[in-house]
């Protein structure tokens, strides 16, 4: 597990830490979390009291083979530039996921790269792979 942190001091009554990891569910891919925390020192006032903990976290786009053949799959990283936008092989079958936070273009060819298709489509999506006039999401 690869772990980034940075804190950055906004004010004396405030802090704001900021880590970057991952974290993986048996086979399914590591999907990308990023955590943000705030603490922030209140008032006793109740008008000026605010959360102590904030907690942000990436989407993901899911994609599935669900054809007979093996293909590559491509994810755009517009909404995400530290992600990977490589082809990636992926067999009948098989499922991964991408950490994004936006809309993305997914995109499959087959081995020859005689034949490509795709969707543009939104985070917290599930694009099924049928063949490629059939991509579903």
């Amino acid at each position: 597990m690869a772990l980034r942190v940075a804190a950055q001091e906004k004010s004396p009554a405030s802090i704001t830490l900021r880590i970057a990891t991952s974290i993986s569910f048996g086979a399914i891919a590591a999907i990308p979390v990023d955590i943000v925390l705030s603490l922030i020192a209140s008032t006793s006032h109740k008008d000026h009291q605010q959360p102590l903990l904030k907690l942000n976290t990436m989407g993901s786009i899911i994609v599935v083979n669900a054809s007979n053949q093996t293909v590559s799959c491509f994810v755009s990283k517009y909404s995400n530039s530290g992600g990977d936008d490589s082809w990636f092989t992926l067999s009948p079958g098989q499922r991964d996921s991408w950490g994004r936070n936006g809309w993305e273009l997914v995109a499959f060819k087959n081995a020859g790269d005689t034949n490509r298709g795709g969707v543009y489509t939104r985070v917290d999506t599930t694009v099924t792979f049928h063949d490629f006039n059939n991509i579903t999401h």
